[in-house]
């Protein structure tokens, strides 16, 4: 992969952007692949204690007053790290649901932080094909004229109409 400047390595790790700590990206087939570190770990009675530029919490807080459940009318304290959307209440680290499949969105010290899935261009040649129920990026392209790919093992073979998986798509090919 070739970003900002710099070469990585197939399956390196490539340096996170300072302003979404949860974010881990690859170097993966050329192109850099994104996941969002969770932090699942919830204690009744605790609040998460964060460094700058770290997603997960260092420390926990834990009081026997502090509560994990506000009821309505009654006011966060003031260390509480936590977001409220459309009234209900998410723990740093909780996911919370997003309407758009390609967010994945999580809480993080009073804000809603979202990770935006890029689609991988198609290869040339290639159309995509319907994007499913529930997913982002299309998983099926139907591609045309792959008669410049080489395969050394096929000699004096021409294939009409053949299906073949590459990489976990699905291509069409007319001729070989």
């Amino acid at each position: 992969c070739y970003l900002d400047g710099r070469y990585y390595d197939e399956g390196a790790r490539i340096p996170m952007d300072p302003m979404k700590p949860c974010e881990v990206c690859y170097c993966i087939r050329n192109t850099s692949v994104c996941t969002m570190q969770i932090c699942e770990l919830e204690i009744d009675g605790c609040f998460p204690q964060y460094k700058p530029g770290s997603c997960c919490p260092s420390r926990y807080n834990c009081t026997e007053q502090a509560a994990t459940t506000i009821p309505p009318g009654i006011m966060e304290p003031e260390d509480y790290e936590g977001c409220r959307v459309n009234g209900v209440m998410y723990k740093d680290g909780e996911s919370v649901p997003s309407t758009d499949n390609c967010e994945t969105c999580y809480c993080m010290k009073h804000e809603v932080v979202c990770a935006v899935q890029e689609c991988t261009a198609p290869a040339d040649n290639c159309v995509p094909g319907e994007i499913e129920e529930g997913q982002c990026c299309p998983t099926k392209y139907e591609c045309r004229k792959l008669s410049s790919i080489v395969f050394s093992s096929i000699k004096k073979k021409v294939c009409h109409s053949t299906k073949f998986t590459l990489l976990g798509f699905h291509y069409y090919s007319e001729k070989l």
